[in-house]
């Protein structure tokens, strides 16, 4: 039984086998995730201490389920990987030479899900701070304009970025301007390329998570995990206001470099004590620098 996700037949539509097992796992949670709250809210034990024991051999067999998927996924990323890469190179063989700066960022780059999810970007006119950060909708709309017509003019870019799907459709850029972080859109091959300007915060998050997966490949292990826990739970789904995938990262990273646990030492050290990089008044310059680096992720897993 996979955790993860439902099944799927070959059309890759959701069977009614796989609708109705997890609709019955969700319920199943939910319930005993309602029985177990009051429960513990009248005792003294913690919540994990309170499910091992009351639920031992299903919180052991969710584990090996999830693991045993984790491993599989890896041996299979390298081909989309390689597409994706070709994708960025070609943004930036196109950009670079007009001054942009491409930067990679999110999953693609700091590898915290075993799944080779889209690309997300972003694009610098400078790598002077002061200059950077939220503008109004004017500059994205210009900006996305002249982004769309360079890649329009490349044959390359405009074959990959453009051209049309195998069923005849063209591929649209859209312009999402109505996001906290205004987007341009772009379906290259068969995933989603999402573009950035101007922001760095994206950018200085990417190299705290690869820091930290870089560090110990456990971390992306865990959030497979606690991803899939909270999936069964009903809790994730960031377009629904639950959890996303960046929230369950951080509790993974927080609960990892914990200093004050009473039964255990801290797996990651304080972050930004250990690596002077990672603080905010680090050279946006290094940063990239660092991200642009080639390190080999997961070697057991």
């Amino acid at each position: 039984m996979r955790i993860s996700q439902p099944d799927q037949n070959h059309s890759g539509n959701k069977s009614p086998v796989g609708q109705n097992r997890n609709s019955m796992i969700n319920r199943y949670f939910r319930q005993k995730c309602e029985e177990r709250i009051q429960e513990v809210a009248s005792s003294s034990k913690r919540f994990p201490d309170f499910m091992m024991a009351t639920q031992p051999s299903g919180i052991v067999q969710f584990g090996r389920q999830v693991e045993s998927e984790f491993r599989s996924i890896r041996k299979h990323f390298d081909k989309r990987r390689c597409q994706q890469e070709l994708i960025v190179s070609e943004l930036k063989r196109v950009l670079t030479p007009c001054g942009i700066t491409v930067v990679p960022v999110g999953s693609f780059i700091t590898r915290a899900t075993p799944r080779t999810s889209d690309v997300d970007v972003v694009l610098l006119s400078t790598l002077d701070e002061s200059k950077l950060g939220r503008k109004d909708e004017n500059f994205y709309k210009t900006r996305m304009f002249e982004i769309i017509q360079l890649l329009f003019n490349d044959d390359e870019c405009k074959r990959i970025f453009f051209y049309k799907f195998d069923d005849g459709r063209k591929r649209e850029a859209q312009k999402i301007l109505e996001t906290r972080v205004p987007l341009l859109r772009l379906s290259p091959m068969n995933f989603k390329l999402d573009i950035q300007f101007d922001m760095t915060e994206a950018i200085r998050n990417s190299v705290f998570v690869r820091s930290c997966v870089m560090l110990d490949e456990r971390v992306a292990y865990l959030h497979y995990w606690l991803s899939n826990l909270f999936r069964l739970c009903g809790i994730k789904g960031s377009q629904k206001g639950l959890f996303s995938s960046y929230h369950s990262l951080s509790l993974v990273i927080h609960f990892m470099q914990y200093q004050k646990h009473l039964d255990m030492k801290p797996v990651l050290p304080v972050m930004l004590k250990f690596d002077p990089l990672l603080k905010p008044s680090s050279s946006l310059h290094n940063v990239i620098k660092k991200l642009d680096e080639n390190v080999c992720f997961f070697p057991h897993f």
